[in-house]
């Protein structure tokens, strides 16, 4: 099967853009017996459109040849498009070799390769690394900021709280968005920090707050059916009240906090 490839390469050099153009791709992915084969493929299946990269890697997945050794040699490329298909390869697989590329490409220089690995990167990781977070919560490109403050509700990182309080103030509506639903998942220490914010904040920090907290009292009490989701849905009724005051017709009457305790962690330094 492999003496078909060059001839398919041929054929691939010359077809146009469509369906068949991936039929050939693929084909060859499954006949090569050479990572050179397969890369000389990438290359010619990347001129047939300018959103292929994920067609290209679930293609690139279809060889026989050692994935790992194909990855990691595509996440070093210089070329930013080979960079983008090794990147989409990886969801789903378990490579541990590539984690190091993976790592360096968290800081790439172009802005859609490095939005790409700090998504996989989030997903990868159990456990964020403190200098990690703030560094990519300070990248110029908000998607990577809503993708981390996004993966700080998801891992359930309590100590993230002080940094998702100050993400309710970036300029970005979607990081703004994220950080809200993110403080929406951690328990009674995130809904006190959306209280806190909703009370002291202004402009569209107490307005992001505000929507997430009516949206958080609402879905939490329309479903107790254990007994923990009773009693957490109680606590919150609390902290509401408590911050809030009565609610009076559809207008809600602030009220001064006495004696709340802060919520912190570890990252503020």
């Amino acid at each position: 099967m492999s003496r078909a490839v060059p001839g398919l390469m041929e054929l691939l050099k010359d077809e146009k853009p469509g369906p068949m153009a991936i039929m050939i791709g693929r084909s060859i992915a499954r006949c090569t017996t050479r990572q050179g084969e397969l890369k000389d493929m990438l290359a010619l299946l990347l001129t047939k459109g300018k959103s292929i990269h994920h067609l290209a890697a679930d293609i690139l997945l279809e060889t026989s040849l050692d994935t790992s050794r194909i990855l990691i040699e595509l996440l070093e490329d210089r070329n930013p498009d080979f960079v983008k298909v090794g990147l989409v390869a990886m969801w789903g697989q378990a490579v541990p070799e590539v984690m190091p590329a993976l790592d360096r490409l968290v800081g790439a220089e172009h802005q859609d390769v490095r939005a790409e690995a700090v998504k996989l990167y989030l997903s990868a990781s159990p456990a964020l690394q403190d200098e990690t977070i703030l560094r990519l919560m300070q990248d110029s490109d908000p998607e990577v900021r809503a993708e981390v403050v996004q993966a700080l509700g998801s891992k359930h990182a309590a100590g993230s709280i002080p940094l998702l309080r100050k993400a309710l103030r970036d300029e970005d509506w979607g990081v703004r968005y994220n950080s809200a639903e993110s403080l929406g998942k951690l328990g009674e220490p995130g809904f006190e920090a959306l209280c806190q914010a909703a009370v002291e904040g202004t402009g569209a920090e107490r307005e992001i707050a505000m929507q997430q907290i009516e949206s958080t009292m609402q879905h939490s009490g329309t479903d107790h059916k254990a007994v923990d989701q009773m009693i957490a849905h109680n606590k919150k009724r609390l902290l509401y009240d408590r911050y809030f005051g009565p609610v009076r017709g559809n207008r809600i009457t602030s009220k001064k906090r006495t004696g709340v305790a802060a919520v912190g962690g570890d990252y503020t330094a």
